[in-house]
């Protein structure tokens, strides 16, 4: 993972991983993704003050949440994406664990700033036709 000038990127090697990660996400895991992220998403929204890095990660995932809810019958690669951007989020000692101020979000950040930029164009097709 980069940093620079607040941009958090992958490296190709993390890509690689996860995308071999995603081609084994088990899609049985998907109710308790469904259950355990609003929870989740709540307690971040709830706090105080939220910086970009959170608001940002807060509007991908709810975007993320919403498309895999109202399109429960989608291509399963296409929610082995999404479901692996939750799964990310949920987990809190994920490559930066979540509990680093200020910079425990920037690798859930950037993965799912990876997942929503590779679905674009794929779910205008399949999804939204």
């Amino acid at each position: 993972m980069n940093i620079q000038e607040n941009i958090v990127t992958l490296t190709q090697e993390d890509k690689v991983k996860y995308q071999n990660q995603i081609h084994g996400f088990d899609l049985s895991k998907k109710t308790e993704l469904m259950k355990s992220v609003p929870e989740k998403l709540n307690g971040l929204i709830q706090k105080d003050t939220l910086n970009s890095i959170q608001v940002q990660l807060i509007n991908d995932l709810v975007q993320l949440y919403k498309l895999l809810e109202d399109n429960p019958n989608m291509d399963e690669e296409i929610q082995k994406k999404i479901l692996f951007a939750l799964d990310y989020f949920s987990n809190v000692d994920d490559e930066i664990p979540d509990t680093i101020p200020v910079f425990g979000l920037l690798d859930d950040l950037a993965v799912i700033k990876w997942i929503v930029k590779g679905l674009k164009g794929t779910l205008q097709k399949k999804v939204l036709s």
